[in-house]
């Protein structure tokens, strides 16, 4: 493989160069400057530190996140100090780093997230589709966010007899494309959130010819619905305390049932219920009967143990 070196314009500043190489064919410069210049979130007066170089900044510190934001940029800035040729060139300091970054808002990043984070795929992309639909996942997490009043008092933290957790928590709910775990779209809120309401915010990307996986606790009548709707199928596993209202059997040993809206006299939905054990005794939920829900009901087009297959291996 052979290596040049960046060229410098005599005319350019620190921070015009300051970007990371390596997702140029994912978040080319151009792109950022195109959302900047949409949002009108350009800095007024440029200095040391530009909003280009600030949102590559923020990026670098998800691949960094054991550093400082200062040291962060150190990592970045290393080996074009090698050819800059003022090598004692100062950095930007924590002061200025924030005082972009409060300047940049919310809104650059969320349109830049929008428009790169898109399913990419393809059919030859190992565990990317099945039975010619492309694989979602919908599920959720905790995340600890660092131990300060406002994050406390914003997202809450877990509690238990022993007193209050360490860190406050933050419920994320990600759409994510399961071939390559890409993480499509997010949706936020605190410890106590409940991640079906989250779930709705994570929809937008949902296309006909998908196949959206969801955990245990998401699969209510109002989200399917919804999604297939939307021209996608759904295939979930389902809440011990959700209770569909049988049809009738199918050949292959799974039924059809209604699952109806809760609190409300919505219409009914028409989905296939498949029951199964799991005889491994080292794997979790052994020999209980787990129930997944799915919208594709023709059992002579996907059999059910194909369905609880793709299911387990969702990850």
């Amino acid at each position: 493989m052979s290596y040049s070196l960046r060229q410098i314009a005599p005319e350019s500043k620190f921070c015009h160069d300051l970007h990371l190489d390596v997702f140029d064919h994912i978040l080319p410069v151009s792109l950022i400057s195109e959302v900047l210049s949409t949002c009108q979130a350009w800095e007024e007066r440029e200095r040391s530190l530009n909003m280009v170089a600030v949102i590559s900044v923020i990026i670098a510190m998800g691949l960094l996140p054991s550093l400082s934001i200062p040291h962060v940029l150190q990592k970045m800035a290393q080996g074009l100090r090698y050819v800059w040729p003022d090598p004692d060139i100062k950095l930007p300091g924590a002061s200025a780093l924030s005082y972009r970054r409060e300047q940049l808002g919310v809104e650059p990043l969320r349109q830049l997230f929008q428009q790169v984070c898109q399913p990419c795929a393809t059919p030859q992309t190992p565990g990317a589709f099945r039975f010619g639909l492309r694989l979602m996942a919908i599920d959720s997490t905790l995340e600890n966010v660092p131990d300060t009043f406002v994050n406390d008092l914003t997202f809450g933290r877990p509690s238990s007899q022993h007193g209050a957790g360490s860190w406050p928590q933050v419920r994320g709910v990600y759409l994510q494309e399961c071939g390559t775990h890409l993480i499509v779209d997010a949706a936020f809120g605190g410890y106590r959130s409940s991640e079906q309401h989250l779930a709705f915010a994570v929809l937008g990307k949902i296309k006909p010819g998908m196949l959206v996986l969801l955990d245990r606790n998401l699969p209510h009548a109002r989200l399917v619905q919804i999604i297939r709707t939307m021209g996608a199928h759904v295939l979930g596993r389902l809440d011990s305390h959700v209770v569909p209202t049988y049809v009738r059997q199918l050949s292959d040993g799974s039924y059809l049932a209604y699952l109806y809206p809760q609190g409300s006299s919505g219409k009914p939905l028409l989905v296939r219920i498949i029951e199964y054990t799991i005889d491994d005794p080292d794997r979790v939920g052994h020999q209980e009967i787990h129930r997944l829900v799915t919208t594709l009901l023709n059992p002579r087009t996907v059999e059910a143990s194909l369905l609880i297959q793709t299911y387990h291996e969702r990850s």
